[in-house]
Parts: C-alpha cells; structure tokens; sequence
C-alpha cells in the first residue's frame, strides 16, 4: 500500500552543526582530596655504647677498675658528717672580773650599781637639794624680788645639775670625770675611746641625754624610760645604764687594775 503524502514527518534529530565545540556535562560534585598516608619510617637504631679500640700489641694492661664504695651504716645519710647528731654545746668562758667581782673594761672594773646610786644621792644633794632649798625659802618669803630668784632656782634645776656634772667632769689629771659624789666612792667616768672627759662632753652626757632626753621620754611614757635608765647596769653585763650606751662611756673604779 502506498504511502499518504499528507502524513506528517518526524522532524529530523539535532545534531549541532559542523566544527562547534561538544556539548558541556552537567558538573556534578568534586571528589574528594586523597587521604595523606605518609610513608613508612625505619625504627631508630638501637644505641650501643661504643666499644673501645683492642689495645695494641706489648701494651700494659689496663688497670683494674676500683669496687664502688660500701654504703653508709643505717642512721646517716650520704654525709655523715653532716647528719650525725651535735655534740655537747661548748661553754662560753666567763668574762673576766676584777678584785671585787665586777667585770672588766679593758683595765679598768666597772662600778657596782649600788656605789653608782650612793655617788648620784651625794650629787644630788650638792647640786640640787640645796638650791632648791635655797628657791623654796626665797618663795616663802613673801616679797616680789625674792618670789621671782626662787621661782628660776626651782626650773633651774636640770640646767644647774648639768653645769654642776660637767665642770667637775673635766677636770685634768687623776679627777678628769669625777663629780663629787664619784670621788667620794671612788669611782669616776670614762669615754669607750680612752679619751678624758671634756666640758662639751659632760653637758652632752648630764644634761642633753640624762636630764632632757629621758625627761622628755619619761613624760610621754609615764616615767618608765626613766626607771629603766636607773636600773639597766642591774642586769647589763658591764653595769652600764641606759645614757651611758648613748654616749659610749662607762662607770668604773677610779684606779685601774693592775694585775
């Protein structure tokens, strides 16, 4: 049977026309990165100590290496001598005292406490007992010019008692550092350095640091720097008191030791 004219035609596929470039692929998703495997390693090497070269032929043997030291008996460590327990403490010598049993300043023994007060009452009495005796008596009297000396005698005491120390304190020769009560009991004062008591001195010791310095202290704390400065050479080791540490000096008996 003949074919009909009027039936349609499929329609001829595409082909993309000559010398065009191939139609690109749908991109799909990159693969994925190689995984890193790192190349194998060769074990270290075992260590071995290094041998020592065979001595040469004819030569001395070599010398035989000592044995360890024995270990140290139980109880010590590795320094015995260190660990080991302290032996008895070593005494300390006595210090050296004079004929009558104070100790010894060079050559020179110290003053008791007792014949350091008995000299202090002696000068007190001298240098202010009487003055203020003579003050007391001038204020009693009633009169205006009298009132007024006695009232200077009675402040005047600490500086009366300084001048009074002082000037007799520097007397030359074999009285240098003796007040009168120190002479009457055989003592006197002398510098740490050897030096002889000067007038500047004397007021430095009696009235800058005895009389001011402790006073002062002695009235804010209730007179107690006072009290130790009177019986601190009870319990010092060369019987001094409190100024005379400030002002390196010591007390001692008026003539040196001998032996």
């Amino acid at each position: 049977m003949a074919e009909r004219d009027d039936e349609p035609v499929p329609p001829p596929e595409w082909l993309p026309p000559q010398g065009a470039p191939p139609p690109i692929a749908e991109a799909g998703p990159p693969p994925p990165p190689p995984t890193y495997v790192p190349p194998p390693s060769a074990p270290p090497p075992a260590y071995a100590p290094p041998t020592a070269a065979p001595p040469p032929e004819g030569a001395p043997p070599p010398a035989p290496v000592p044995p360890p030291p024995a270990p140290p008996p139980p109880g010590y460590g590795p320094f015995g001598a260190y660990t080991a327990p302290p032996g008895p403490p070593v005494p300390t010598p006595p210090r050296p005292r004079g004929p009558r049993g104070e100790p010894l300043f060079g050559r020179w023994e110290c003053a008791s406490w007792g014949s350091r007060v008995g000299a202090y009452l002696i000068d007190v009495v001298i240098a202010l007992v009487l003055p203020v005796a003579g003050g007391a008596a001038l204020l009693g009297s009633g009169r205006h010019g009298p009132h007024v000396a006695g009232t200077v005698l009675l402040l005047a005491g600490p500086l009366v008692w300084g001048l009074y120390a002082s000037a007799f304190m520097a007397r030359a020769g074999e009285r240098n550092g003796q007040t009168l009560g120190k002479q009457a009991l055989g003592i006197r004062v002398i510098r740490d350095s050897e030096q002889p008591i000067s007038f500047g001195y004397g007021l430095v010791r009696e009235l800058a640091v005895r009389e001011v310095l402790f006073a002062v202290a002695s009235g804010i704390v209730f007179g107690i720097p006072a009290l130790l400065d009177y019986f601190w050479p009870l319990w010092d080791e060369s019987d001094r008191a409190l100024h005379d540490m400030i002002v390196s000096s010591h007390v001692v008996r008026a003539e040196p030791v001998t032996s």
